[in-house]
């Protein structure tokens, strides 16, 4: 079977292949020539500014003038009783019509003032600590300009976004976003000497580099020579995000209560998004309510859950823009090697039975996957044509950015070889 080097070089590092690439490259192929960085949830750096009408706590300061860390700044959720100010600015106001503003008085921006396609948003998590302590892609692209030649600002680029919307024109603070990613693909374009370019998409970069292709005419795609190199994605959502509406998730800051961030989670327009499917999970109950309901992946579950949760009007309607925007069964006419982490365990199922209410983190049943999403989600690309599928045993949904096999195999799709493998 034909593969790509970079699917060989994963596959001889310990990867292992699944699924078949339907249309084979050719060797001698161009070299990319450019690539841009999409980050996922929670990987673009965020600041804001505020003068509010009222807060949550005499403790919460009212206003804020010059421009401060809002994703992420972990030594001021850590301050006692900071999680519920954090969290009242960070929180969306969702409208009947589906769409979303910040809180009244908030002002948000992505980064701290650099034009689009500045790496700096996308590096570190927490510009105010150490840069390394918390470091996103970082690594990715220190590599990337020194081992593939790429210079930054040129022919390494970023495309971050404010990852509390989605990235639709109804996005609010992105509602520019895929206008300026397809200024920035020609302008990367440009810089590349007419060379290919390739989009690397972490996570839910991937949900936004998809719903982009599937946007874009085929015969652009063709005179950029666009590719995509995607890492982590959730194609079929995430069991992970019942749990997040229904209790709250601490993951990305520990040492905070779940139910200190949940109400703010549940206005987030991501989470709709990343809801699992049954493309991926079929009929099978992902969540047991502690009345013994059950809730399956399907949109009447879906909605029970919603209602079962209280999430209320405006919420119902965002998730009715936002779980449209991704058409599993159109493919992103691109050509496409996707990478993903296996042989960790991931949670896929929650049972609440034995507790009053949702307040309480329920019992978890758990799966083969990358820590975060399941393995079922991840290679639902399969189905695509001009698509290699890799997966990678033992490197879990963050780590895959660091990984020296996964980026091995991302330095031989990007020359442009081929390789047979037996």
């Amino acid at each position: 079977a034909l593969l790509t080097a970079a699917s060989a070089a994963l596959i001889a590092a310990g990867g292992r292949r699944a699924g078949a690439v339907a249309t084979p490259l050719r060797a001698g192929r161009s070299a990319v020539g450019a690539v841009i960085l999409i980050p996922g949830a929670g990987g673009s750096h965020l600041e804001a500014r505020w003068s509010k009408p009222s807060t949550v706590s005499w403790t919460c300061r009212k206003e804020q003038r010059e421009w401060t860390d809002l994703w992420v700044n972990l030594a001021s959720l850590w301050a006692p009783g900071a999680a519920a100010c954090w969290a009242d600015n960070f929180r969306l106001v969702n409208r009947p019509n589906g769409t979303s503003v910040n809180p009244p008085g908030v002002e948000v921006r992505v980064g701290s003032g650099e034009p689009f396609g500045a790496l700096e948003p996308v590096l570190c998590l927490d510009p105010g600590l150490l840069c390394d302590e918390t470091a996103y892609m970082k690594p990715l692209a220190e590599r990337l300009e020194r081992e593939a030649g790429l210079v930054p600002g040129k022919t390494l680029l970023a495309a971050p976004y404010d990852h509390r919307y989605a990235t639709d024109a109804l996005a609010g603070g992105n509602a520019r976003f895929e206008e300026d990613l397809t200024a920035l693909v020609e302008r990367a374009s440009a810089a590349a000497g007419g060379r290919g370019v390739a989009l690397i998409s972490h996570s839910l970069g991937g949900l936004v580099a998809l719903h982009w292709l599937q946007g874009r005419p085929a015969e652009w795609k063709r005179e950029m020579g666009l590719s995509w190199i995607s890492l982590s994605t959730p194609f079929g959502g995430a069991a992970k995000e019942y749990r997040l509406l229904a209790s709250g998730d601490a993951d990305l800051v520990p040492g905070v209560s779940p139910l200190k961030v949940r109400s703010e989670q549940r206005t987030s327009e991501i989470e709709y998004w990343l809801l699992p499917s049954a493309a991926a999970f079929g009929d099978t109950a992902i969540l047991t309510g502690p009345d013994g309901a059950q809730y399956t992946a399907s949109d009447g579950d879906r909605k029970r859950l919603f209602q079962a949760l209280k999430l209320g009007d405006g919420i119902a309607a965002v998730y009715e823009r936002v779980s449209k925007l991704v058409d599993l069964e159109t493919p992103p006419g691109v050509r496409l090697l996707a990478v993903a982490g296996a042989g960790v365990e991931t949670e896929e199922a929650y049972d609440y039975r034995g507790t009053d209410n949702f307040d309480t983190q329920p019992h978890r049943e758990s799966g083969d996957g990358d820590g975060v999403v399941s393995s079922a989600s991840l290679g639902l690309c399969q189905k695509w044509g001009n698509t290699t599928f890799v997966r990678v045993r033992g490197v879990d949904h963050t780590a895959v950015l660091q990984d020296t096999r996964v980026f091995a195999g991302i330095l031989a799709e990007l020359s442009g070889h081929s390789a047979a493998v037996a």
